[in-house]
């Protein structure tokens, strides 16, 4: 392997900032998102194209295999430690695997990788959602926790179709974060960091 395309200490330390500062991003969009579920229903749209400046930016900054997939998975440990079931954390590595091939396969300064890559990373903001249907006891629990009964039963009506429309409405929003992410790419850094 080039010497250049060696993971340093530095490329670690700057993967794990980038990813504590888009965790904290999504909770400062998700909180008021969150206060009723109608638009907490929209946080993963608006996150989508909100969190697009994040990680394409840390994706031009750091281009170098495996890293995408830390920068991913990372934000999911914590819900690790929170209490959320195997399967959460194992849709967190599906989506940070994919994340992480996106850029393998069209080359690792690619702006297209880079978008594509962002679409996954984007759809780790499903994992909640994804537990209301496959770990409803305890999602009901950790809900009525923080949120009360009444917000907590509200999502638990909800019909399972909404997983699809989540999942496209994320796909759209990733698509536009993404174009977003490029202009400013190309007008703020150097072109060397993308292709």
């Amino acid at each position: 392997m080039n010497n250049k395309n060696k993971i340093t200490i530095k490329d670690l330390i700057m993967t794990g900032i980038f990813s504590a500062i888009y965790f904290i991003f999504s909770w400062i969009v998700g909180i008021p998102l969150g206060l009723m579920v109608i638009t907490y229903l929209a946080y993963p749209f608006v996150y989508a194209i909100a969190g697009a400046i994040i990680s394409m930016f840390f994706m031009s900054k750091v281009p170098k295999a495996w890293l995408t997939f830390v920068f991913t998975f990372i934000p999911g440990l914590p819900f690790f430690f929170m209490g959320f079931p195997p399967i959460f954390i194992a849709y967190f590595v599906l989506c940070s695997i994919f994340a992480e091939l996106s850029r393998r396969f069209t080359g690792y300064k690619s702006i297209k990788g880079m978008k594509l890559a962002h679409v996954f990373i984007s759809l780790t903001s499903l994992g909640q959602f994804l537990m209301i249907f496959v770990a409803k006891d305890l999602y009901y629990k950790l809900t009525v926790a923080s949120m009360g009964e009444t917000y907590a039963n509200q999502l638990l009506k909800l019909p399972i179709w909404i997983l699809f429309a989540l999942f496209v409405s994320v796909v759209i929003g990733a698509y536009l974060g993404g174009n977003i992410g490029e202009k400013i790419l190309r007008k703020h850094l150097n072109g060397n960091d993308f292709e």
